[in-house]
């Protein structure tokens, strides 16, 4: 049996971003007394628990615990936040669906889980179109890197060499977002497919590529930037350049019109209480639109995605549709892990 990861927020321990067990969310400033909540918002009865399905210090992890700082005890009740890491996400997002729709449990899910899991596994463990949008967090960009000694100064050089059939790339894991972001590229780029090395994590996988064991991968912003001096760099996969590269061009400005900006956001488990979604979502919205959470998910390699309850649910499911086509275009599929 899996061992749950609990943790709760406390300003001062930065050491949660880097993976280590228990953390608390207990001391998240003052907050607002229940008194000051609006008349008629929903007011949980128990801890609200953010189940984040991947290891502690990953991109979910991390835009979690930056905005659930800033909602602090809003909700007159602290927020948890719980890890849950297995089966590309899939672990993580079964304990939600399975949890009461009483708006106390809610999923910090990302287009792993509820964009490209579910076109890429044969068998699926959970119906990602059954949970309940609540509110967005942040979008990542990924970034087009290379092995520092690969023999090419830019994409079209990448291109010439993967048309040879020359090169591998890394992701962490069949099925997961840098696999299909580059099955994109590489289906724009009409290249022929390149050999497919899955690793355990985006780290391991990025000290492959640093190594030279790889040629190519799709690395996270936040990842990209920690490792930029050690690999080289060809594009950033989104439509606008990156606040945290602004040098860095897009695959699209070097004419490979590549998309493969990924979202972070809260879902909720299916038939969540209604007044539950609209109160959370919008002590959500209030917290992404804060300026210093802004500053910090910027300073992450982060966009912040801001938009109402409505907007978001229309976003994640065309996103849905959107790596749905991709998937089925690139026969990317999975046995269940």
């Amino acid at each position: 049996m899996m061992r749950k990861q609990r943790s709760e927020w406390s300003p001062g321990r930065r050491a949660c971003l880097r993976g280590t067990a228990a953390l608390a969310l207990s001391a998240l400033g003052p907050g607002l007394p229940l008194a000051a909540l609006a008349q008629g918002d929903w007011v949980p009865d128990k801890p609200v628990k953010l189940v984040v399905p991947f290891p502690p210090g990953g991109g979910a992890d991390v835009a979690a615990r930056i905005v659930a700082q800033a909602v602090g005890n809003k909700l007159g009740q602290p927020l948890i936040i719980e890890n849950r890491a297995g089966a590309g996400g899939a672990i993580g997002a079964q304990v939600v669906q399975a949890a009461p729709a009483d708006g106390t449990t809610l999923l910090v899910a990302s287009a792993d889980t509820h964009s490209i899991y579910p076109h890429v596994y044969t068998k699926p463990r959970f119906a990602a179109q059954d949970f309940v949008a609540v509110a967005p967090i942040t979008r990542i960009a990924y970034v087009l890197m290379g092995r520092p000694d690969l023999p090419a100064k830019n994409v079209q050089e990448v291109v010439a060499l993967a048309r040879k059939g020359k090169l591998s790339y890394a992701s962490w894991g069949a099925g997961s977002a840098a696999h299909a972001a580059m099955s994109l590229f590489m289906g724009v780029a009409e290249a022929p497919q390149m050999l497919h090395v899955p690793y355990t994590g985006s780290a391991p996988a990025a000290q492959a590529l640093m190594g030279g064991q790889v040629d190519l991968m799709m690395v996270p912003m936040p990842l990209a930037v920690a490792s930029r001096s050690k690999l080289t760099v060809f594009g950033v996969s989104a439509q606008q350049r990156s606040e945290a590269m602004k040098d860095v061009p897009t695959l699209a400005e070097q004419g490979f019109l590549v998309d493969a900006e990924f979202w972070i956001g809260l879902l909720a488990p299916p038939k969540t209480n209604p007044a539950a979604v609209a109160t959370l979502s919008r002590r959500w919205q209030e917290a992404v639109a804060d300026p210093e959470v802004q500053a910090k998910l910027r300073a992450q390699g982060m966009s912040p995605h801001q938009a109402t309850q409505s907007e978001y649910a229309r976003y994640v499911a065309g996103e849905y549709k959107r790596w749905g086509e991709i998937i089925q275009k690139a026969g990317i599929k999975v046995d269940e892990p």
